[in-house]
């Protein structure tokens, strides 16, 4: 009877220690997946705002704590996706806005003149360069599909043009965020 207490005891105390163990190591991954879902959460915050306005994805994923590297890769993606996704459907999604918006729209305003001496001058190229950052890139995408380019030179100039632009923004936040904190 005394062996079966002994035992007993020195069971119990080994199922504490692992128990224990067990806690700490709970307590441990689950530290690691509230961080793993605060990384995950900023690459998704830094994606979808770049798929709108292309500046702001740099400055949020480096005052979130982002490497540049992650920054202008995300902020690329997002761009690009939006630029894919309207590229296949831009004519559609043009057609709808000015049948659903726009029914007595003028052919020669002094907007649409600047528009189009705009592109005669600098074409595509030029557009590219400009959307990500005077533009965003839906407004970019629908107008070089509005002048009837071809899906796989929007799609490739805006990549160049996303790669560039993302990592001079990525480059020039992280500075200024060095050197104002």
């Amino acid at each position: 009877m005394l062996l079966v207490f002994f035992l007993s005891d020195k069971f119990s105390l080994q199922i504490e220690v692992i128990l224990n163990q067990f806690e700490k190591e709970m307590s441990f991954s689950t530290q690691i997946g509230r961080q793993m879902g605060e990384r995950i959460f900023k690459y998704f915050t830094v994606f979808i705002v770049s798929m709108f306005k292309f500046v702001i994805g740099p400055t949020t994923g480096i005052f979130a704590g982002l490497s540049i590297i992650e920054t202008a890769t995300l902020t690329c993606l997002g761009m690009m996706t939006s630029v894919t996704i309207f590229s296949f459907g831009g004519t559609v999604a043009r057609d709808w806005w000015f049948n659903t918006f726009r029914h007595d729209r003028k052919l020669f305003s002094p907007r649409n003149r600047k528009v189009v001496k705009f592109w005669l001058r600098y074409g595509l190229k030029g557009l590219a360069f400009l959307t990500p950052v005077v533009f965003s890139p839906i407004v970019g995408t629908l107008l070089a599909i509005s002048f009837g380019e071809s899906k796989q030179r929007v799609i490739r100039f805006m990549f160049f043009a996303s790669l560039f632009w993302a990592f001079t923004i990525s480059v020039a936040i992280w500075f200024i965020h060095l050197v104002v904190y």
